[in-house]
Formats: structure tokens, sequence, C-alpha cells
């Protein structure tokens, strides 16, 4: 069955909570819901926490999602739903080699004064299973298993709101008009 959006693609549930246009503002708000979620917990141990800080590299503009702070170390967070079968530990690297480049590491050593730039991302498939890495990570920062339990359910929570978005609403693509012949002539 193809997608009730009009998209091209076929309608399944990795579709409709990871690519389909009808639901990108849905997705979003899943995001925005986890990082909302660790920032406050971050700054609840104790971190300082800048959200989304733009910063200039020779690559262009990278925009993390948070940079947090405690004592001299700064540590650059990312966060990425992926889809379930993709590789957790492959798209940590990935996100953590995005941003952890000489301008990235010099300008959060730099604009916060510390001694150290750490990277690391909150990576999570939409079932809501996160990279070994990524808790390992949190693990350290603080954030304990009754959190990261808690991010899970963040991404459940949202994936249903996402479902339900997409089957409630009516936004589609518009069909794609046929061109017009402009070459006759009509006498």
């Amino acid at each position: 069955v193809r997608c009730d959006a009009r998209c091209g693609a076929y309608e399944t549930l990795s579709h409709i909570l990871q690519v389909c246009p009808r639901t990108k503002q849905a997705r979003l708000t899943r995001h925005n819901r986890l990082v909302s979620a660790l920032s406050d917990r971050l700054t609840r141990s104790g971190y300082e926490v800048i959200i989304e800080p733009r910063i200039s590299t020779i690559g262009g503009t990278r925009i993390p999602d948070m940079v947090a702070k405690t004592g001299d170390t700064a540590t650059i967070i990312d966060v990425t739903v992926v889809a379930d079968n993709a590789d957790l530990g492959h798209e940590y690297d990935l996100k953590v080699a995005k941003y952890n480049t000489p301008d990235v590491v010099h300008w959060a050593t730099n604009s916060l004064n510390c001694q150290a730039a750490l990277v690391t991302s909150l990576v999570m498939n939409w079932r809501g299973a996160m990279s070994r890495k990524s808790s390992l990570q949190l693990l350290k920062m603080g954030a304990g298993f009754p959190f990261i339990e808690v991010l899970s359910v963040i991404c459940l929570t949202e994936g249903y709101h996402i479902w339900s978005h997409f089957k409630d609403c009516t936004w589609r693509q518009r069909a794609k008009r046929k061109k017009m012949n402009t070459d006759k002539v009509v006498a």
C-alpha cells in the first residue's frame, strides 16, 4: 500500500515514524522532547547547558543540540532517532565524527573556558533502543538507568503521537500536473 500522503513510498510504520513529509513536525517534536528531557536532567545534575550553539567551522556551521559544562569539561551532545534496522554503534560514531573536529572542540574549550571538550551523542532507534555507547556516556554523566528508561519511554510515546498525527492528518503532496503541450497552433 502506497503512503496516504502521496509521497510515493510504501506506508510502513518505519516510513511514518522516520521520513514521511506528513509527519515532519511531529518528528521534530519527538527530537525536541528528547533534547529537553536530557537538558533538564543535566541541569538538575549541576551542568550548565547551552542549547543549539552555532559553531563556525571550516566545513560550515555546526549546531549540536547542546553543550553541557561541568567543572572544566564541556560535553558536546547531539540527539538522533534512527531506523530500527540501523547499527546504533555506527550511527553513534557518525554523529561523534561530525562534531569531534578541531573547530568544534576549540570553540567549546575557548568559549566556555574549559580545559577539555568531549563529544557524544544520544542515539536511539524509533523503537526506543539506545546505543550502548550513548547509555554508557549518560551513566558517566550521572544520568542513571531510570533516566535512560525515561528517554526510551519518551521516544516510544512520541512515536505513538507521530503515528496518530499521520492517521488524523489530511495533508497530501500535490499530484504532479501534466505539462501542457503549447506547441499546437490554433487556427
